[in-house]
């Protein structure tokens, strides 16, 4: 399945190894999830229920409680971060944007997940781009949240290549 998924790629007579995606891929990926994070943020400022503000709200705060008390490790910070995303496109009421952005999350996943671990910084400099989203929508500043959601994704561009270009650099030989 993961295979079928083109988060693995299969290598005859060796098993399977992480799918190496070109830049332009992961550019294109970026380009298109920025455009629909920041759909879905303006629709939640716009449609968004005071119950799902104050899970956004809930969700930044237990981050930044946790990096004070250091108590928030990747798995929990990476757990955070895809409710955050969940939470505003359910708020966004566009079901097929909600499919949308589940589906291309699960596309790269897993470099973003590689690049997580490989960042100890990340997770502040998420939790407080994620503040910014968060006051936007709940403001219900339509385009200021969409501008936020935006920034958000296109930053964590070059984080990601970085990360996927240090995996294929220290990738074993017997799959290079």
């Amino acid at each position: 399945m993961l295979v079928q998924e083109r988060l693995l790629e299969a290598i005859p007579h060796q098993g399977v190894r992480v799918r190496k995606h070109s830049v332009q891929e992961i550019e294109d990926f970026f380009e298109l999830r920025a455009e629909l994070e920041g759909l879905a943020a303006s629709l939640a400022a716009e449609r968004g229920s005071e119950a799902q503000f104050k899970e956004l709200k809930e969700i930044v705060n237990n981050v930044e409680i946790g990096l004070a008390e250091k108590s928030i490790d990747k798995a929990d910070a990476i757990a955070y971060n895809n409710r955050f995303h969940d939470v505003i496109a359910y708020a966004s009421g566009n079901k097929a944007l909600m499919d949308s952005l589940l589906q291309l999350r699960a596309g790269v996943n897993l470099l973003r997940t590689m690049a997580w671990l490989n960042d100890e910084q990340r997770t502040s400099v998420v939790n407080q781009q994620h503040k910014l989203i968060c006051e936007a929508i709940t403001n219900r500043n339509r385009q200021l949240a969409r501008d936020q959601a935006k920034a958000h994704v296109w930053d964590a561009l070059p984080w990601v290549l970085r990360s996927t270009q240090e995996f294929e650099k220290n990738e074993p030989d017997a799959l290079k």
